[in-house]
């Protein structure tokens, strides 16, 4: 919004040349001073902090399996490098609204069976996009037998879509999924968003929550606890050149089987 705003300034007239300057001026200023007042980092997404460090001792006892997530961002991967670093599970982006395929998908998710690791799959949901054809694009894209984990609905964009519509399609997307593969979705979303448009509707839907911070803070919508944690976007594992996103699954172990 900020550089919206400089733009449209940038762009009169020229005869108002001195009072473009003027606002610049004072934009500029004000700008410096908001950025000198705010300490935080910006995104408070980026931190990258370990649970399995920071979180209590109950936590520490529930959240030993860790996992990664990832798509063709990542580029090529050392899967059997991966597993060696402790990681026990992967996600792999497979679709994104009613045609796209990743283009790394089927590549990622042989070699992660390969390298013996249990692995899953998640559609990125567009809220523009009809859901019946979202859901199928998934459903012809990604194939799961028993020893992989239940598929996955990452929600995180709303644009002018209403509240009332995107519960009812995030919905529709769910229960089709369901019925094709007889096994209950996972809902993936971070703690603003399934706060301010999903709050109280899927509750039966195991959650796996996006927080990047030292632990999973403030209400969870109706939810009594997550299921999977998102606890940052840039962690460091062997095998992937970069930062990627860490996991991890609360449960014993023999939820963890069960799921």
């Amino acid at each position: 919004k900020l550089r919206e705003f400089y733009n449209l300034i940038c762009s009169f007239p020229e005869k108002k040349l001195k009072f473009n300057h003027l606002v610049q001026l004072v934009f500029v200023s004000a700008f410096s001073i908001l950025i000198s007042c705010d300490t935080k980092p910006v995104d408070t997404r980026r931190i990258n902090s370990d649970p399995l460090k920071t979180g209590s001792d109950t936590l520490k006892k529930e959240i030993s399996i860790e996992g990664i997530d990832g798509s063709h961002h990542q580029g090529d991967i050392n899967w059997s490098a991966v597993k060696g670093d402790s990681i026990h599970f992967v996600f792999m982006k497979a679709t994104e609204g009613v045609t796209w395929v990743d283009p790394k998908f089927r590549q990622n998710w042989k070699a992660v069976k390969d390298a013996g690791m249990v692995l899953g799959a998640y559609h990125f949901y567009r809220p523009e996009r009809d859901a019946i054809q979202q859901a199928d694009n998934f459903i012809n894209t990604v194939v799961l037998d028993s020893r992989d984990l239940p598929p996955v609905l990452d929600v995180e964009l709303k644009y002018n879509v209403s509240k009332r519509d995107i519960r009812q399609d995030v919905l529709i997307w769910l229960k089709h999924v369901e019925a094709a593969y007889n096994r209950k979705p996972i809902l993936y979303t971070d703690s603003s968003f399934v706060n301010l448009n999903l709050a109280n509707e899927f509750t039966n839907y195991p959650l796996w929550i996006a927080e990047y911070a030292d632990s999973v803070s403030g209400s969870l919508a109706g939810w009594d606890k997550w299921t999977f944690w998102q606890y940052t976007n840039s962690g460091e594992v062997k095998g992937v050149a970069g930062p990627v996103d860490r996991n991890v699954f609360r449960g014993t172990l023999t939820e963890w089987e069960e799921l």
